[in-house]
């Protein structure tokens, strides 16, 4: 279904925002067809779930219908990032007086 969502509402090479990725199912099926990405996840699972996932698709994921349908050999790459709490690194921050 997401296959058919993304190709009949978006060209190759556009660019998908999903802010709830979850287990990382709509970013590995724009990936795959060739959609550019952005994904927004808060859980602590990012690591152990949507990491690994997508470290397993661009080296070659072949499993899942979708791959089969295209003949999917992996490739691409993506970057991520972690954001901090504002609040985390005023509380970690240390500060000494100085006789200037």
């Amino acid at each position: 279904m997401l296959r058919r969502i993304i190709q009949s509402s978006t060209n190759e090479g556009d660019i998908i925002f999903d802010y709830f990725v979850g287990s990382g199912t709509t970013i590995a099926a724009a990936h795959k067809l060739n959609r550019k990405w952005i994904g927004v996840e808060a859980g602590d699972y990012i690591d152990s779930i949507v990491l690994k996932r997508m470290k397993t698709i661009v080296f070659g994921d072949i499993r899942p219908k979708l791959s089969e349908d295209l003949n999917w050999q992996g490739g691409g790459f993506f970057k991520y990032y972690e954001l901090e709490q504002y609040e985390d690194v005023l509380r970690r921050a240390h500060y000494e007086d100085s006789d200037l």
